[in-house]
């Protein structure tokens, strides 16, 4: 699932830890620390008139109630892409397509001099959360509805 070191260039897939989000709520700028992966396509970030990097958080799959989990793990929920854990310290994971933020490209060149990068997808990961992102956003709600 997991490349043996990340790609040399930032890319779809690439996994960084305790990156600080900062968001307005209630007319007050506030800010929390997150693990994200990277949504943009390399092909997109390494073009010089890129300015915003798309990245979703990644969430222990312990949040999740145990039920969920299992469709997660075999990719039965729409808005998650499930992380394997690394290593045995390292929790089960997944992506959450619900929380999708903007970042400054120049903010995840900071994060990679900062070693926040931490993890890349396989190709073949990459390409099966390419899969599952084009369903959450292709997902046709009012034809599952009238099912």
């Amino acid at each position: 699932m997991y490349t043996d070191a990340p790609w040399e260039q930032v890319t779809q897939g690439d996994i960084f830890v305790n990156i600080e989000y900062f968001y307005v709520f209630n007319g007050e700028v506030a800010s929390r620390s997150i693990t994200g992966i990277v949504l943009t396509y390399e092909c997109e970030y390494d073009k010089k008139n890129v300015t915003v990097v798309y990245v979703a958080e990644v969430k222990p799959l312990t949040d999740l109630n145990p039920g969920l989990q299992g469709h997660v793990r075999t990719h039965r929920v729409v808005n998650a892409f499930y992380l394997q854990p690394v290593s045995p310290r390292n929790e089960e994971s997944y992506v959450d397509f619900r929380r999708i933020y903007r970042f400054a490209k120049t903010d995840i060149e900071s994060f990679v001099q900062e070693n926040k990068r931490v993890l890349s997808l396989t190709e073949d990961s990459r390409l099966a959360l390419q899969h599952q992102l084009s369903l959450y956003f292709g997902y046709d709600r009012a034809q599952k509805a009238d099912q």
